[in-house]
């Protein structure tokens, strides 16, 4: 019985991380509406195959057009990111730079959606860039700070600013953490 169970999730699992993307949004979806078994994947999947889970929470992120899909990637993504260091240190080089050029692509995208999103983006990008251990690696994250910079003043000036406040002050946080990175 826990054999047969144990090649369902693995292959349950397999699906959601493979190149079809609609398994994954499905269980977005779920995760969405909090059904418990839903939950106990992605209890799974972070233990089996984070760089998968955090490429794929990415990928979506900056592709979906459904709205509540994305926010859900980018509150995901942010557990994934903050929550728990040794994920985070775990994600290869190519995830990482991976995650980076996604983030690059859609940062944009997703300030200029709601303050949700434009928050979450935020944290996303700031709180990856400070899981790396070395400045380094940090180096080669530089590139995404105008982008950051540019739609926080775009959305500061289209008058959002109960949407830029809170970006703003993990802005704030994030020069407080790590000033040797805005400075370059």
């Amino acid at each position: 019985m826990d054999r047969e169970l144990s090649q369902f999730l693995k292959a349950e699992m397999e699906a959601i991380l493979g190149p079809d993307s609609e398994p994954f949004e499905t269980f977005i979806s779920h995760l969405k509406a909090e059904q418990p078994d839903a939950e106990a994947m992605l209890n799974l999947i972070k233990q089996r195959d984070t760089n998968s889970l955090a490429l794929k929470l990415a990928d979506l992120l900056g592709s979906s057009h459904n709205i509540d899909l994305r926010e859900k990637c980018a509150d995901l993504l942010c557990q994934l990111l903050l929550d728990d260091i040794s994920i985070r240190l775990s994600l290869r080089v190519s995830t990482q730079s991976n995650i980076k050029n996604l983030l690059k692509e859609s940062t944009s995208l997703l300030y200029q959606m709601s303050h949700f999103q434009f928050k979450q983006a935020t944290i996303a990008a700031t709180s990856f860039i400070q899981c790396l251990s070395s400045s380094n690696e940090k180096e080669r994250f530089q590139d995404l700070l105008p982008g950051m910079m540019r739609s926080l003043t775009d959305a500061s000036c289209n008058n959002e600013g109960y949407s830029t406040q809170g970006a703003v002050e993990l802005f704030i946080d994030f020069a407080k953490k790590e000033p040797r990175f805005l400075r370059r």
